[in-house]
């Protein structure tokens, strides 16, 4: 499965920092360099995403805004974060177990 993959990746991975680009993804020129900058001057955080733009083969059709820090009752509808707009230290990643594998 897909969580089963990314942890093969993960274990691959010999860098600081992982990025997750899925085909279907575009980012903005700067976007690894803020985010890496934005993580070396702020080390108390696990990891950074941004804002996004949706968009399909006829348009775009809506933005998703990040909250600035969310809090735990953020999380309770689910994830602020949208996977492919974060970047994160491989060192939290691996602390934490990596991704969750779930039997079905």
């Amino acid at each position: 499965g897909l969580n089963e993959t990314l942890n093969d990746c993960l274990n691959i991975a010999k860098g600081e920092y992982i990025a997750r680009m899925d085909a279907d993804d575009i980012s903005l020129p700067m976007r690894f360099q803020k985010q890496v900058e934005f993580l070396d001057s702020n080390p108390e955080f696990a990891f950074v995403g941004t804002n996004m733009i949706h968009f399909d083969d006829s348009g775009d059709w809506g933005i998703s805004t990040l909250i600035k820090i969310p809090q735990k009752k953020d999380m309770v509808k689910g994830s602020s974060f949208s996977h492919p707009s974060i970047l994160m230290r491989r060192s939290a990643l691996l602390q934490v177990g990596g991704y969750t594998v779930s039997p079905r």
